[in-house]
């Protein structure tokens, strides 16, 4: 820990792990450190990145004003995947940080490895995911240095994350507005910028604890590790999603592998899509809920070695054996190729938590559309889940 510290204090870049995926993490405060993330990612320097700390303490170093509303959210969910974005305090951190921006967005992630890195270095870390930007994020330590090589100092494997999907990002701000910010629905501006849409506040006037009631300025700018329903549990109302502050994650097209990625309805509905596009020599995988119906069942990748993983399956992203009803490019002489089928949970937390895995293994068999569905309902991470399999499926 003490070697990864130390290249922070250097300006080196250090990939981590955290309780969502793995950062790429830089002092905060050191603008050069902070270029490099930019460069080596790919990533536009209109998007700001989140800053990573040790404790809540240091969200008063960090932010120019702290609205009771944020207060409660952090007293209750860190460390933890739970992302406040606040007024800055001038000086705290890099502009480049920020993007030149008057908002910062700041947790404390939940991960022992992470936190510990975070207090022996002392200071804010800022650290977007450790991949190229736009692709699929990294949830082992194989993943980052898959995408990244070379260009990152040091890697602390801490397993696989826990959580598997990014943060919740909640803007604290009352709609503070950012120069290109426009929209209605909540789903990433097209333009490029980075700013989530969203009704907002088109003034700026609002507060997160205005006239409204405490709490009633809150917006979440992306769906995440915490849901939407435990958020209102806490500041006691539904907190709207969309918004006009920026913020990560929120562009029509992000977390996308190589292959094509289609959203179906759900299971039944993914796996005849599927036998469709097979049908017609495209090679397929899905990722589903359920198993289909009927008929011989799908070939199925447990990602830990095999086939006939259960519906629990959780495996962490390694490619199974497989034979040839499995290989998406099986000799013809074998029969028309099935569609692959790579396993997850019926659960919302489950699929989370193995989502970006699958979407890895899809590349690694070099299938050229994914199918996928998201869990069933609305509650818990179910949600984010369908977010996250839009966004993979939007314009390229």
């Amino acid at each position: 820990m003490e070697v990864a510290a130390t290249a922070l204090w250097m300006g080196h870049l250090v990939a981590f792990p955290t309780e969502t995926v793995y950062g790429l993490g830089a002092d905060a405060r050191n603008p050069e450190a902070v270029a490099r993330i930019f460069a080596v990612k790919g990533r536009p320097t209109v998007h700001p990145l989140i800053v990573h700390v040790a404790d809540g303490g240091m969200l008063d170093e960090i932010a120019l004003e702290v609205p009771d509303a944020a207060r409660r959210l952090a007293a209750a969910l860190w460390p933890g995947p739970l992302t406040l974005v606040v007024r800055r305090r001038p000086g705290a951190v890099a502009d480049e940080v920020a993007a030149g921006l008057p908002t910062v967005g700041v947790r404390v992630p939940g991960h022992p490895i992470g936190l510990a890195l975070l207090r022996a270095f002392g200071g804010p870390v800022a650290a977007p995911s450790a991949n190229r930007f736009g692709a699929v994020s990294p949830t082992t330590a194989a993943h980052v240095l898959a995408d990244l090589g070379d260009d990152v100092d040091v890697v602390l494997d801490g397993g696989p994350c826990p959580v598997g999907v990014e943060s919740t990002i909640v803007d604290c701000t009352g709609g503070l507005p950012t120069d290109g910010a426009d929209g209605a629905d909540g789903r990433g501006a097209p333009d490029g910028s980075g700013v989530a849409d969203g009704a907002g506040v088109a003034d700026g006037a609002g507060v997160a604890d205005g006239p409204g009631g405490p709490g009633r300025g809150l917006r979440i700018l992306r769906l995440g590790g915490v849901p939407a329903e435990r958020l209102a549990e806490i500041v006691g109302h539904e907190i709207p999603v969309g918004g006009r502050t920026a913020a990560p994650g929120t562009l029509a097209s992000h977390y996308a592998p190589r292959a094509r990625v289609e959203v179906a309805r759900d299971g039944p509905a993914a796996r005849a899509r599927a036998h469709e596009l097979t049908s017609a020599g495209t090679t397929v995988a899905v990722i589903a809920p359920g198993r289909g119906n009927g008929g011989s069942p799908p070939a199925v990748l447990d990602g830990r070695g095999g086939t006939g993983a259960t519906e629990g399956a959780e495996g962490t992203g390694g490619r199974g054996d497989h034979g040839p009803g499995d290989d998406p490019g099986a000799d013809p002489g074998l029969g028309p190729a099935r569609p692959v089928e790579l396993a997850v949970p019926d659960d919302p937390e489950g699929y989370a938590r193995v989502l970006y895995a699958r979407l890895r293994e899809a590349d690694e068999l070099g299938v050229e559309v994914v199918v996928a569905a998201p869990p069933p309902g609305r509650s818990g991470l179910a949600d984010t889940v369908a977010d996250r399999l839009r966004r993979a499926a939007g314009p390229r």
